[in-house]
């Protein structure tokens, strides 16, 4: 019997630990091909979000409380924003190209001083508000 039951467990843990790995819970660095090389989780609670829109809609899926820092992938502040999580600027489908995290990355927390902060740290500045969610 737990012969059945291991060869039925084991694809499954299999699978929650890759789903683990991509969303950024293990604690992984997010590698791209031809990219630098961003932490998916920062130490201090930020996940950043690079080349993988899934994870990042099932972020804020899973946060709808939370905040989003939009920053160009060469952290440029001249048009980053800081949104709700809830923004519809940010979620469903994308106005411009057709996904979310490839020129732009996300920068989610569930504080927006969180964000603050990194873009402090890694931009040398803070994001503007969006106007429609305001957060």
């Amino acid at each position: 019997m737990w012969g059945v039951a291991k060869r039925l467990l084991k694809p499954l843990a299999g699978f929650i630990a890759q789903r683990l790995e991509r969303s950024g819970n293990a604690g992984e660095v997010h590698r791209t091909e031809g990219s630098a090389d961003i932490p998916v989780r920062e130490p201090s609670g930020e996940e950043c979000f690079q080349d993988d829109d899934q994870c990042y809609l099932d972020w804020i899926d899973r946060n709808p409380r939370g905040y989003v820092l939009n920053i160009h992938r060469t952290l440029n502040l001249s048009d980053a924003r800081l949104h709700r999580a809830s923004c519809r600027t940010i979620r469903g489908t994308p106005t411009r190209g057709t996904r979310w995290t490839s020129e732009y990355i996300k920068v989610c927390a569930h504080r927006t001083g969180l964000l603050d902060a990194w873009a402090e740290s890694k931009a040398g500045g803070r994001a503007m508000r969006c106007r429609v969610c305001d957060p």
